[in-house]
């Protein structure tokens, strides 16, 4: 905040705060001593004279003199001589103003460069004894100024009108027929030296004036301070006062308060005038008032919160990911993730209030808002454990523990499972319990399903289904989402026909009790989708793909990780189909909103960066191939450490990518890493461990090991008729070439 030119503080001291406040106010005078007792409330800097020598080398770079000081003071000591009487007490007497303006007499000055200083000291020596009836420095000029008389009431009156009155108030002065030229010119300086001083004209308020100018301003300007700044939505505030006051506000009393405000430069519209900002000076006045009267902003929070629960989808819809898509959810989360943690710090307790935190916290994890969701649910849970019930409680643990397993923390995030079901006990208290309870449940099954818990996965989901089967819920949302989790766990064991009828079941049930476009319906056709293709059934793969993208586009943000997971799934399957330009296609647009949505960081990213290099290295692109491998991998070390399964899928697609670069031994050091990963996660006998013995195996061939390779390839084909089934077109596909090396072997012991 600037007060520039104050050169008699009695006039901006009433706008100087009465307190000490936050706020970095730059006071700037032509003054050569000033009464800093005015400022009490404030640290000063009160800035001393230039000495000479400071002064001479300021006058030198303002008027461009090709010489330095110290040159000037060795080569040219009559010249310095010179600079020294310009700045001297002679003249300017080291003002920074009075140099500002000798600096461009000495620039105008023609012939030699090098005597310029002297041919301004001769033209100002000349004209001294003219200018000596005049003030000879500001100080003077003010004192005079002061002593004139010409400081009439009128002009006062300006120090205390707003800005926006001040040319009309003066230019009506001047056509008054009594006042003389002179005066007029002098009311004009008077108002325009003023009116270049906004500071001081629209700042002259308190809040009672704001609140007695127009019932509705004083509201307005509460709410908005308990919001961000910026990018306040107009229909927001509008809902506010609606929620706020008692008596209906229709549009054109909330416009003429509106109106009012951005008149006196108290909030601003953006260009579309959809939105408004409130000035940072006033947003943190009436936050200190409202804090003053902690009544008042529990009052104002309770309104707020009314207003968010009203705009936004219910806590349950956001749960169960429907209504996402509700454009009100972008325009206005980052607004009441604010409103949330001011909820949580002054401790509201109305139920209101604590509907909007649950729905603050549930929104920043579907929208995969990580460090959103892990202040406000950190938060929410210290709240809970000192405040909240039973219930609040185990859904705070559960959620924090959710936020965890997307910080890949997994270590936290189970402690915070476990502590939930410890709560939760071994079962629901009664049958009218039983799908909140499974609900919860699932929200754990997902955590550790982030985490790779896949035993704990598969428990859990079971138990839960055995549950809701006793209870007669068979045909509920919770059912089918334990279905989900149950035909994740057949896929991850390699067993893609148990997936895939598990996994229509899911669909079948979720299209009875949830809509058309619900998210969870396109999620569980993806994968409905990645195991047909696992079966090499393309087509009806590419069907389930093409209408999970479909509806994921309709049911959320554009952005969400969620489109981007559907694009790389549709890009797998036309990678396994030999379709790589569709492949491209699909990726490249993932990888686009990666980054335009700033994803670069989630783990969706190495996902798709790696089926990139596997598309390019179909295609021949062997050196950009690499390099995408190499990027997932490392992504993929950050996200999850090195002993995490993902790390060794990673290390396998490197070991592709450099063995059909027939760069041989670094493909085997690769795979060598993914199998050591895979016996310790999945175990030695998983399907993932068998392509990992496969692809090893071709390297050892490579370099003429056949005995080794053969014992890799035996394994491999063994493992896949135990978990896949002799009939398996993997299992097939490694049988062929099992036998394929058993003729080689042969022909190189008849040779």
């Amino acid at each position: 905040f600037i007060y520039d030119n104050a050169d008699d503080l009695s006039i901006v001291e009433e706008f100087l705060p009465a307190i000490s406040c936050p706020l970095h106010i730059l006071v700037t005078t032509r003054r050569i001593s000033i009464d800093s007792s005015k400022l009490q409330h404030a640290h000063t800097l009160q800035l001393q004279p230039l000495n000479a020598h400071t002064a001479v080398q300021l006058l030198l770079t303002l008027s461009h003199h090709p010489l330095t000081l110290q040159q000037l003071q060795q080569d040219h000591p009559s010249e310095y001589q010179h600079a020294l009487n310009i700045v001297g007490p002679q003249m300017v007497d080291c003002l920074p103003l009075g140099i500002v303006h000798t600096a461009g007499l000495v620039r105008r000055q023609r012939g030699k460069k090098t005597e310029r200083l002297k041919k301004s000291w001769e033209t100002l020596e000349k004209n001294r004894g003219h200018l000596s009836i005049e003030p000879k420095n500001v100080e003077e000029w003010l004192h005079n100024y002061h002593l004139s008389g010409i400081r009439t009431q009128l002009v006062e009156e300006l120090h205390v009108s707003s800005l926006h009155d001040l040319r009309s108030l003066t230019d009506s002065a001047i056509q008054d027929s009594s006042l003389t030229h002179k005066e007029k010119r002098d009311l004009m300086d008077a108002r325009d030296d003023l009116v270049h001083r906004p500071v001081i004209g629209p700042w002259k308020m308190d809040i009672d004036t704001v609140y007695a100018e127009n019932s509705y301003c004083g509201p307005l300007l509460e709410a908005a301070s308990l919001l961000p700044s910026r990018d306040i939505p107009v229909l927001l505030l509008h809902s506010y006062l609606l929620a706020a006051c008692e008596e209906a506000v229709d549009e054109a009393k909330f416009n003429a308060a509106v109106h009012l405000l951005t008149d006196r430069s108290l909030l601003s519209y953006s260009e579309d005038e959809e939105t408004l900002t409130v000035h940072p000076l006033i947003q943190q006045t009436f936050q200190q008032y409202i804090i003053d009267k902690n009544s008042k902003r529990q009052v104002v929070l309770f309104s707020l919160s009314a207003t968010f629960v009203k705009l936004l989808p219910s806590v349950h819809e956001v749960r169960t990911l429907h209504k996402l898509s509700d454009g009100n959810v972008m325009k206005y989360s980052s607004h009441l993730y604010h409103v949330a943690s001011l909820i949580l710090e002054c401790a509201c307790e109305s139920a209101v209030s604590h509907t909007a935190v649950d729905l603050a916290c549930i929104l920043a994890i579907r929208l995969e808002n990580v460090d959103v969701a892990s202040s406000l649910c950190s938060s929410r849970l210290a709240f809970d454990r000192k405040n909240g019930k039973k219930e609040r409680l185990i859904q705070s643990l559960v959620d924090v523990g959710k936020v965890k397993a997307m910080q890949h923390k997994a270590s936290e995030s189970n402690a915070f499972c476990q502590d939930a079901m410890a709560m939760m006990g071994d079962g629901p208290v009664s049958t009218e319990t039983t799908e909140e309870w499974a609900l919860l449940m699932v929200d754990i099954v997902s955590s550790y399903w982030n985490l790779a818990m896949y035993a704990q996965v598969e428990a859990l989901a079971s138990k839960t289904k055995a549950i809701l089967e006793a209870a007669g819920l068979t045909e509920c949302y919770v059912y089918a989402a334990c279905l989900n989790w149950l035909a994740l766990c057949h896929s991850y064991n390699g067993q893609y026909a148990n997936a895939e009828l598990v996994s229509r079941a899911a669909v079948r049930i979720y299209n009875q009790c949830v809509p058309d476009d619900h998210p969870d319906i396109g999620t569980e056709l993806a994968n409905l989708g990645s195991y047909c293709q696992h079966q090499q059934k393309f087509q009806d793969a590419e069907e389930f793909l093409v209408k999970s993208l479909h509806i994921n586009r309709q049911s959320l943000p554009s952005q969400h990780p969620t489109i981007v997971a559907s694009l790389r799934m549709m890009g797998s399957l036309y990678i396994a189909w030999g379709k790589l330009d569709k492949a491209e296609k699909c990726l490249t647009e993932a990888l686009d909103i990666i980054q335009s949505a700033y994803l670069t960081q989630h783990q969706e990213a190495a996902f798709v960066m790696s089926l990139m290099g596997r598309c390019y290295q179909k295609q021949g692109k062997t050196i950009d191939s690499e390099r995408l491998h190499r990027q997932a991998l490392n992504l993929t070390i950050d996200l999850y450490g090195d002993d995490h399964h993902k790390t060794a899928d990673e290390y396998h697609s490197l070991g592709c990518c450099l063995y059909l670069q027939k760069r041989h031994r670094e493909a085997k050091a690769a795979l060598h890493t993914a199998l050591k990963i895979k016996t310790n996660v999945n175990g030695r006998e998983h399907p993932s461990t068998a392509w990992t013995l496969y692809w090893l195996s071709h390297c050892y061939k490579r370099t003429s090991d056949y005995q080794k390779s053969l014992s890799l390839m035996t394994e491999a084909v063994e493992i896949m008729k135990n978990r896949l089934g002799d009939n398996h077109p993997d299992t097939l596909t490694m049988l062929e070439e099992l036998q394929s090396l058993h003729m080689q072997k042969e022909r190189n012991v008849e040779s």
